[in-house]
């Protein structure tokens, strides 16, 4: 992680908090090392880096997202040629960007190209997100 020149912070074993800043923006994005159920055919295990990075703000459980911001969610995800974006949060409702890549052969370079995508992926889908959002509070 260190090579890739970033912030970061490790709250827990293969848990990785990055500080990825470009364009004026920072986005924090999650890197989980996990482990995968099955093996390489050589018997190692099989390992990826997932990551994921919040695109709008935490919104309350009972807000309807809005059918045109769920069908521009889906045209942007069809455009994305790595990753995807997903609503989700535990109680409350969350768009998340999400990737993930095989850590074998895997390099700080790689690493780095994918926080990258991450973060980009990130500011140009809030862009297109957040104004459903302010339509839907009258903002």
């Amino acid at each position: 992680m260190k090579e890739t020149g970033f912030a970061y912070s490790r709250p827990k074993e293969g848990v990785y908090r990055v500080a990825v800043e470009s364009g004026g923006e920072v986005s924090m994005i999650v890197v989980e090392e996990r482990t995968m159920s099955w093996k390489y055919r050589d018997g190692s295990p099989t390992k990826v880096a997932v990551l994921y990075t919040q695109v709008t703000p935490t919104l309350p459980r009972e807000f309807k997202i809005p059918p045109a911001m769920l069908m521009r969610l889906a045209e942007l995800n069809d455009k994305f040629t790595f990753g995807s974006l997903s609503v989700g949060g535990s109680g409350e409702k969350v768009v998340f960007y999400n990737a993930s890549f095989f850590l074998r052969n895997a390099d700080s370079e790689i690493l780095y190209e994918y926080l990258m995508l991450a973060h980009s992926s990130r500011t140009s889908s809030r862009k297109e997100l957040l104004p459903f959002l302010q339509d839907a509070s009258g903002n």
